[in-house]
């Protein structure tokens, strides 16, 4: 299966999750619950619902995330306070690990979001980077397959190997919109 098939079911499957909240429940409990009370979610630290927590792989969870007009999936890890980590408080976290290769940039220095990224996106792709205390997504534009040339050679001149990527379309600051620490609860 291609790469890109597969990122289009992946993407209607955490939809799916992400809006599971959105569809009454036919069989609502006579104790005045539903089915859906039961969903973790992700509150920043002034107490705003921020989404539900999916889970982005085996070992990685993330928030979905409405952010500028669109939703992406934002991975986050646990507080790390002298070198122990918190119980409770979690904070936005890079799509990548430190020890990844940064991501190719395009020609106004922003990053490009291939298929390969492990960026999971509900309808968009999106990349984080955590800088210090920020955390900033860079969201795809709505095309793919667009040919760009590789960590910013702009020159003009053409290139044997384009890349299909997503270009960075928007940019949001998921620290300064959703202030850290993050809390996971009911």
């Amino acid at each position: 299966m291609r790469k890109s098939h597969a990122a289009v079911l992946l993407s209607i499957c955490l939809a799916s999750i992400a809006y599971a909240e959105d569809i009454p429940d036919p069989g609502h409990r006579p104790d005045g619950h539903t089915a859906h009370s039961h969903v973790l979610k992700v509150f920043d630290s002034d107490g705003h619902y921020v989404g539900p927590v999916i889970s982005i792989d085996a070992v990685t969870i993330g928030a979905v995330v409405h952010a500028n007009g669109t939703i992406i999936v934002v991975p986050i890890g646990r507080v790390s306070q002298n070198g122990q980590l918190s119980a409770s408080q979690y904070q936005w976290a890079s799509s990548l690990s430190p020890i990844a290769t940064p991501p190719t940039v395009d020609c106004r220095n922003l990053p490009v979001i291939d298929a390969t990224f492990p960026t999971p996106g509900v309808l968009r792709p999106a990349y984080t980077a955590r800088v210090g205390n920020v955390t900033t997504a860079y969201i795809a534009g709505n095309t793919y397959t667009i040919p760009t040339p590789p960590n910013g050679q702009c020159s003009g001149q053409s290139m044997q190997y384009p890349l299909s990527v997503w270009l960075t379309e928007s940019v949001f600051s998921l620290t300064q919109n959703y202030p850290e620490p993050l809390a996971i609860h009911y």
